[in-house]
């Protein structure tokens, strides 16, 4: 055997992944079409790529930022897995590969040393078809628990601290965070931070994801291309990292013929040229992969490399976790104990101390782990040596014999012990947190007898000690019989103690894991009993917990599963959503479930029906949405309609590939807002403006003029319009859109852009914008009557406006000075069109440039500084200024101010930019919501120092400054203060709702004011109270019932989704848990997120 130590470019191989509702169609960027494989497995609401995680990372890395190709797609990646899945093993090969593709062409690359290195990774690269790296990076990783303890022990250090101290390390040229920073200033970076979950919430884990956060401040702040790809288990993770800026990739279990390619690269090193003992153990895990007893240890490339190496020896495969470990255990120390010398004479005649004290040192590092400082878990020399001396005095022997077995122990004991090695800095300590919960876990099964149950019954609410759990539980059903009646109590009792605050049951989770570990397997018994303590997840707040269920094979599990999601016995909506997703997910990993799912949708009310619908387009159950069919057009398609650009259902691969129901291939069509199309010709461009153009989606439109009822005629006539566009056919669609609620068809933004635009002028010519008197019905009905006279043109003149206006172009000064005077105030357009082209109210901006002023400015911020010159030099007069217009004018303006930096503040046309947007503001204070979400974002991310208020009050900035320790709430209370003497003050209220209630519930004191009959007073009373809910810990939950239907209410201007990312921002205020749990039982079809985090809050 050869004993060369086997480096990471020896044995990567690529690992599957899901992710679910992902919107990367990759192939945009490059001009040519990128294998990013099928988005989808039909009859699943997870999206599986064919590529491995690491391809769809350097993918995704390939898209430039600077370059604006982002199109607002997040710019960050979390990798999620489970212990042993190839998390940490991603994010080294990716350094790898980013420190190669760094020192391709330089000098280093020619280094005698360095040369073969690069060639190793390069080849591998090659045999495991990587993409290209086309954007080169600087790659940095942090390990998080060593950041954790530097923190710790460094009052004020940072992200930027860090990494400097860990380059400084070795190093013969010391560099400090200001080089740092002029490095982010001019070079793109990749972070790859490993390891959330060894920080538990009980050490310094706020601290640490604030350290990261401030860095991407840092980093915005000089203009930084910078790319964060962290990793984490599931357990415990409270979505640290925010949805909005980062994608979460899930490590999929291996298949077969994945492990097996991971043991053949293994083996092929180990046994370089030994083909016939290659051949042999590979014959021996073949074998193991079609006995199901076996089958689940090759779901990890951790379990498969532990696996490899056992059957060099054995000739069959252990059947659960526990005796897959305890067997690796023993076979490294029977190797050690083969080998010639001192050492192996001491390994064996003191092989049970050994034992003992690897179990001592896995629990204390265990415990370690868990406290602020100390997350790195690693001993010193002395520590560990005070272990070694207390476990043989605690065997008899006296001082003497201690201190020389200590001396031989120090000589002998120079780099390892069995899975105990030391590493840097001198410390010992498991190179695989694996290895660690598992002799932490030898050790908890080692008390006394009588406290093992309480003790298992402490630790297993805690996500940082579950895996431990799960291997004492193993030990327990491997060797400990009389103690297996407690571990089905324990499941037991945790569900009852959960259901009490939560209703997560924490049992029925613990009792999937260890069904899933195989530790009872062939003990009924025992078995039959977790299996139905697991199976109450079907009537618990279950989040993604579903699929453990269905993914457990034994016999006893499978039926138990079965039975509990084929009931038909009345129950509550909770429990009927979960049964029918449970069916859909037996039905992908058994197709054995379809008839019963398909039973249980046609015997459901209407209004459980209209969940599932809503639940399959939200989340994306191809499955679902297939049984669902028949019912799409009774159960109101608006409300599908109206999300807008929803990313679940995005269009992949072919046409003819495609396998998803037909109403959900042609709704995504409709709702898929796709305007990123990159040209070279755009890279200069500081805005682009797009448009649905007549003709688009044809297919959709006539499958829904064929399929779509009378009973929804409005829809029947957008799809007349848009396949026969005429002035006739446009004024009968507007006719009928009079008649529907004006909240639903705005944000459908599929039409048309004659459509649209009319729509958008009517939206914009009521409720607030309008005034008093504004008429949505009213505006519709006459714009339907100019459109049969001719008053908005003709199909020619709308097919010439086109000409004039290409769907995707950058917007020109010409454009600004255009529709600043050529905007009608009492139609959106009309015949002229053919000349000026599609007017602003039938576009959408994207801002196409690079948010860069002082650090190599580009032509695309020089573009952006032309049109904000252009706009300052305009009126705000709202009189004077469309509503349309000014949106784009006060768009434009914000880019610009979003790209000034620290170092030089606002130049004079940022002054003049931001006087001109309060100016307008102050003007038209109800239209604040159109730019409020940006302001609120602003204030959020740049923060704004004390000193500024008074400028800001004055309406005038000398500089913007940036406090990293700035309340964000100080300029929203000062905005609303001066706008507090205004009658109509809806859009800066409107802008505190939105942003944080929590942290602004001072100004609901603006509410005393107003009177009742307004209609956004009850809308802003009950984001109020949602906020003072979370800010106290005795909310009622009948007040909280009341407040929930007022968000839900067809009045309100929130909805599920805001009240969802509200308590999510929220989640460690004193009230989460309640208002969580009543937000999650009355809206259970949409709440899967949040009881996500209920179950990630229980096992804090």
């Amino acid at each position: 055997m050869d004993d060369t130590r086997v480096t990471i470019a020896d044995v990567f191989v690529d690992l599957p992944f899901e992710a679910a509702g992902f919107d990367w169609d990759l192939s945009e960027y490059d001009g040519e079409a990128t294998n990013v494989g099928s988005l989808w497995n039909e009859g699943s609401g997870v999206a599986s790529v064919d590529p491995g995680a690491a391809s769809f990372i350097v993918e995704s890395l390939n898209v430039s930022r600077s370059a604006g190709t982002d199109h607002n797609r997040p710019i960050h990646t979390v990798l999620v897995g489970g212990p042993g899945q190839g998390k940490s093993t991603i994010t080294q090969w990716l350094a790898q590969l980013y420190r190669v593709a760094f020192l391709s062409g330089s000098e280093l690359e020619k280094n005698g040393d360095i040369a073969p290195l690069i060639a190793e990774v390069r080849s591998r690269a090659t045999e495991v078809g990587m993409p290209s790296l086309r954007s080169r990076r600087w790659p940095t990783r942090v390990v998080l628990t060593e950041f954790a303890d530097f923190i710790a022990a460094n009052d004020g250090a940072s992200l930027l601290h860090f990494i400097a101290d860990q380059i400084n390390i070795g190093s013969a040229v010391h560099i400090d965070t200001m080089d740092l920073i002029r490095w982010l200033e001019r070079y793109p970076w990749v972070v790859f931070i490993d390891g959330l979950d060894e920080v538990p919430a009980s050490s310094n884990r706020a601290q640490v994801v604030r350290a990261i956060k401030e860095f991407l401040v840092d980093a915005s702040t000089v203009g930084g291309d910078v790319s964060i790809v962290a990793t984490t288990r599931p357990q415990g993770y409270a979505n640290e990292f925010h949805v909005d800026s980062y994608a979460h990739v899930q490590l999929a279990p291996l298949d077969v013929t994945t492990a097996l390619k991971c043991a053949h690269a293994l083996l092929e090193v180990r046994f370089v040229g030994a083909h016939a003992t290659v051949a042999r153990v590979m014959s021996r895990l073949e074998k193991a992969s079609e006995d199901d007893s076996t089958l689940r240890l090759f779901t990890s490339p951790l379990q498969v490399t532990i696996l490899t190496i056992l059957l060099e020896k054995l000739g069959k495969a252990p059947g659960d976790r526990w005796r897959l470990f305890s067997a690796y255990y023993d076979i490294i120390l029977s190797r050690e104990q083969e080998k010639s010398g001192g050492l192996s004479e001491l390994l064996q005649r003191y092989e049970s101390d050994i034992a003992a004290i690897h179990r001592i040192v896995g629990y204390e590092l265990q415990q370690r782990s868990s406290e602020p400082g100390e997350t790195s878990s690693a001993l010193t020399r002395t520590e560990f040596e005070t272990i070694a001396r207390d476990r043989f005095a605690a065997q008899g022997h006296d001082e003497v014999a201690v201190n020389a077995l200590m001396s031989d122990f120090t000589q002998l004991v120079t780099d390892r012990l069995v899975f105990l090695t030391y590493g840097t800095a001198d410390k010992l300590g498991f190179e695989l947190r694996s290895l660690q919960e598992f002799m932490a876990a030898e050790h908890v099964i080692n008390f006394a007898e009588a406290s093992v149950p309480e003790a298992l019954h402490k630790l297993a609410s805690s996500s940082h000690w579950r895996n431990v759990v799960l291997f004492a539980v193993g030990g327990i059903f491997a060797k400990k019989e009389h103690l297996r009646a407690e571990v089905t109590l324990l499941c037991a009792t945790l569900n009852r103690e959960s259901e009490v605050e939560t209703g997560v049951l924490v049992g029925a989770d613990l009792a999937a894991d260890i069904l899933a570990d195989g530790s009872c397997a062939s003990i009924p018994k025992y078995a039959r009993d977790l299996a139905d303590t697991a199976a109450e997840i079907v009537s618990a707040r279950a989040g993604q917990r579903l699929r453990k269920l269905a993914v457990l094979r034994d016999t006893y599990s499978e039926q138990v599963v079965r039975d509990r999601a084929r009931s038909m016995t009345p129950t509550d909506r909770r429990t009927w959503l979960n049964r029918a997703l449970l069916l859909s997910l037996l039905e992908e990993e058994r197709a054995d479930s379809g008839e019963y799912l398909v039973n249980l949708v046609g015997q459901a009310s209407p209004e459980l029906v209209r969940d599932l619908i809503y639940y399959s387009w939200v989340e994306g159950n191809s499955r679902i949405a297939e049984v669902c069919s028949p019912f799409i057009w009774d159960e109101a398609p608006w409300d599908l309609l109206s999300i807008n650009g929803h990313g679940s259902y995005r269009r992949v691969g072919s046409a003819q590939d495609d396998q998803r129901p037909l109403w959900v291939q042609h709704f995504s069509a409709l709702t898929s807002y796709r305007s990123g199309v990159w040209r070279e010709e755009l890279q200069s461009s500081a805005i682009t403006f797009s448009l649905t153009p007549l003709g688009s989606e044809a297919d959709a439109w006539r499958w829904i003029e064929q399929t779509c009822p009378q009973s929804v005629p409005e829809l029947r006539a957008i799809a007349s319009f848009a396949l026969r566009p005429s002035q006739s056919t446009l004024s009968t669609a507007l006719r009928l859109l009079a008649l529907v609620d004006e909240e639903l068809i705005v944000n459908f933004r599929g039409m048309p852009w004659v459509l649209s635009a009319c729509i958008r002028f009517a939206k914009s010519r009521s409720g607030e914008d309008s005034g008093p008197g504004g008429d949505w019905a009213g505006t519709l009905n006459s714009l339907s009557e100019l459109a049969e006279v001719g008053g908005l043109g003709s199909f020619e003149d709308w097919v010439a406006a086109e000409s004039v206006t290409p769907p995707q172009s950058p917007l020109e000064l010409g454009h600004i000075e255009q529709w600043a005077a050529s905007e009608r105030r009492d139609r959106p357009f009309d015949g002229k069109c053919a000349i000026t082209g599609v007017p602003v109210v039938g576009t959408g901006f994207q801002f196409q440039g690079e948010i860069r002023s002082s650090v190599e400015p580009n032509a695309g911020w020089a573009k952006l500084k032309l049109l904000a010159t252009a706009v300052t030099e305009t009126s705000s007069d709202s009189e004077r200024l469309s509503p349309d217009v000014r949106h784009l004018f006060e768009f434009i303006l914000s880019q610009y101010l979003r790209g000034m930096s620290e170092e030089e503040g606002l130049d004079e046309l940022g002054s003049a930019s931001l006087e001109w947007l309060l100016r307008s503001l102050v003007a038209q204070p109800e239209s604040v919501h159109r730019w409020a979400i940006w302001l609120a974002k602003c204030f959020r991310l740049r923060g704004v120092t004390p000193a500024d208020l008074d400028a800001i009050h004055n309406l005038g900035l000398s500089r913007w400054a940036i406090g990293r320790d700035s309340r964000a709430e100080l300029p929203v209370l000062e905005l609303l203060r001066i706008f507090e003497s205004s009658p109509r003050h809806w859009g800066i209220l409107r802008l505190v709702a939105l942003h944080d209630p929590l942290a602004a519930l001072g100004a609901a004191s603006l509410l005393t004011s107003v009177s009742d009959e307004e209609p956004r007073a009850v809308e802003l009373r009950t984001a109020f109270s949602i906020a003072q809910a979370l800010d106290s810990r005795d909310s009622a939950r009948g007040g909280l019932d009341a407040v929930l239907s007022k968000v839900m209410g067809e009045s309100s201007g929130f909805d599920f989704a805001w009240l969802s990312q509200q308590i999510k921002v929220n989640h460690r205020s004193p009230g989460f848990l309640a208002v969580a749990t009543a937000a999650s039982d009355y809206a259970p079809w949409r709440a899967t997120d949040l009881d996500d985090l209920l179950w990630s809050s229980a096992l804090a």
